[in-house]
C-alpha cells in the first residue's frame, strides 16, 4: 500500500512538472488589442466593450489622462505575479500569472478622456471561474480607493 502512494505521489508531481512546461510554451503572448476590446465566446474574458456576460463597467477618473494612467501603472506593478508588458500613451498591457499552474492572462487598458476601457482574457482554456472579473475588480478597487 505505501508503494503505490510513492507511485501515485510522483505521477502527480510529474503531471504537475509536465503541465507547467507546456503552459510555459503554448501561450503565446496576443497581438495587440488596443481599442479592439472584442471577447471571444468562451466565458474566461470580461470587457467594457463587451455586452452580456463579457460586460464590465470601464475604470471613470477625473482630471488628466496621464494621471490617471501613472496611476493605473502603479496599481499593477503592485499585484503579485503582474508583468506590465507594454506602457504607452493611452495603452497599458499587463500579464498576471496563476499561483499553480502559471496561467497567463492578459489585461489591457484603453486610456481615454474620464475612463479607462478595459479587456482581462485568459490565453488558455474555456472557464476561468471568475479571474478575469475578480482582476478587474481588484484594479478598480485600488484605482478608486
Amino acid at each position: 500500500m505505501g508503494r503505490i502512494l510513492i507511485y501515485l505521489l510522483l505521477a502527480l508531481v510529474a503531471i504537475f512538472v509536465v503541465g507547467r512546461i507546456l503552459i510555459r510554451f503554448s501561450d503565446a503572448q496576443p497581438a495587440r488589442v488596443g481599442a479592439n476590446l472584442d471577447c471571444p465566446d468562451s466565458p474566461n474574458c470580461v470587457s467594457s466593450a463587451a455586452a452580456g456576460d463579457h460586460a464590465i463597467a470601464p475604470l471613470t477618473f477625473d482630471g488628466e489622462a496621464a494621471a490617471a494612467q501613472a496611476r493605473l501603472v502603479a496599481i499593477l506593478q503592485t499585484m503579485k505575479r503582474t508583468t506590465i508588458e507594454t506602457a504607452e500613451p493611452n495603452y497599458v498591457h499587463a500579464t498576471v500569472h496563476t499561483a499553480v499552474w502559471g496561467f497567463v492572462d492578459d489585461m489591457e487598458f484603453v486610456i481615454g478622456d474620464g475612463r479607462i476601457d478595459v479587456r482581462s482574457a485568459s490565453r488558455m482554456g474555456y472557464s476561468d471561474m471568475g479571474v478575469n472579473r475578480n482582476l478587474v475588480e481588484a484594479v478598480r478597487a485600488e484605482f478608486d480607493g
